[in-house]
């Protein structure tokens, strides 16, 4: 049995005001080409596929049209799709009936998990995104269901969107709707099967030795995932009992992350390395060092200058697209200028002029000028 592995695609993406799907599109026609080089039995999505449960018409054709590219590729294979935490169980299960005539099977309810599904002698136990707090006997019951009709001793596949303990999160970008809620998969699990195809982590790695495995994101959602090759698998299990071989095909991302320049340093040396990609279509992050450098208040104005120098013609879009500004300060400091933390009565104490210019100095702005403070005592005083 021979498969791909991916998820985390996270069509739909909107980065810093910047619509990825044009990037989703080029990523999809990667893996159609991978499905074309390697011909497997199976495609494995493991959740993920939208990055918001309230994917845009766009986002949604952007999927369709890419996973019937990636079907035609390979007619031949089934494509197995879980629903993942970012996506919306009855909008990705909404048309699984259709999918299925195409060989697609959307899983997105626990009672599916529990039908096995067979691709080229072996089977699939896809169980989709559920409350980390369910996950494990979610797990078990739909193994457990696949196991009762193994008779041939088939090789047995999981697929699962979660966080497992042991996974190593650095480099995984924590969006705010992401939850990190770890789980143990039970042992009688791990003993059964002999792969567990994971989502959720963006990184590719494998937590539990060489049985378990983060294919990791196809793209890179955020500039702290942008570190590391983003993949996808290819597995092949030659029968049950025996240990999968695995490697990673690589995904050349269509519009890298950059953040630049490497070293945190002044907002002239980055602007001037950020110039420097003026013929480089990407996003980027400008890296300042904010124990010795202060943002001046046109500082974003500054950036997005610079980028706008480089607008395509034909798109209207500058190549370089500015994001945000990284400021790196010394941890031990509460502000780029070693301030002590207030004290609840000191607080009270404090004037509404000085908690602005701490906020200023915490941000690594520039502090207000003379005429700023007594244009805001006045409004403050004014009766």
């Amino acid at each position: 049995m021979k498969f791909i592995h991916t998820g985390d695609w996270h069509i739909g993406q909107t980065f810093y005001g910047y619509d990825r799907c044009g990037d989703a599109e080029a990523m999809l026609r990667q893996i159609a080409v991978i499905a074309r080089e390697e011909q497997p039995d199976a495609l494995l999505v493991c959740g993920d596929v939208f990055h918001n449960s309230v994917p845009s018409s766009a986002a949604q054709r952007v999927y369709a049209d890419g996973l019937l590219k990636i079907r035609n590729a390979c007619p031949s294979m089934v494509i197995v799709v879980i629903a993942g935490n970012h996506d919306s169980p009855s909008r990705l299960g909404a048309y699984s009936g259709l999918w299925q005539v195409a060989g697609v099977h959307v899983v997105t309810t626990v009672a599916e998990s529990c039908v096995p599904i067979e691709a080229g002698g072996g089977l699939i136990v896809p169980v989709p995104f559920v409350t980390p707090s369910l996950a494990g006997r979610v797990m078990d019951d739909a193994v457990k269901s696949a196991v009762a009709v193994n008779g041939d001793g088939k090789p047995v596949v999981l697929m699962a969107h979660q966080a497992v303990v042991g996974v190593d999160t650095a480099g995984h970008h924590n969006l705010p709707d992401v939850a990190m809620d770890f789980i143990n998969i039970p042992q009688g699990v791990v003993d059964a099967v002999d792969y567990i195809a994971l989502g959720h982590i963006h990184s590719p790695q494998s937590p539990l030795k060489n049985k378990a495995r983060y294919s990791g994101s196809p793209l890179a959602v955020h500039f702290d995932e942008a570190t590391y090759t983003h993949s996808v698998a290819v597995v092949t299990l030659k029968q049950h009992g025996i240990a999968p071989v695995e490697r990673q095909v690589p995904i050349t991302p269509p519009t890298p992350l950059f953040t630049v320049p490497d070293k945190p340093s002044s907002l002239d040396v980055a602007l001037g390395e950020m110039r420097l990609l003026a013929d480089t279509t990407c996003y980027v992050r400008l890296n300042i060092d904010g124990d010795h450098c202060v943002l001046p208040h046109d500082a974003k104005e500054q950036a997005v200058n610079t980028a706008g120098a480089t607008t395509d013609p034909e798109t209207a879009l500058p190549r370089v697209r500015f994001c945000e500004f990284k400021v790196n300060r010394t941890e031990v400091k509460l502000t780029a200028t070693g301030e002590k933390a207030l004290t609840v009565n000191e607080i009270a104490d404090i004037n509404i002029v000085d908690v602005m210019e701490r906020y200023l100095r915490r941000i690594g702005r520039e502090p207000l000028t003379d005429d700023e403070r007594l244009i805001i005592n006045d409004i403050i005083n004014e009766d």
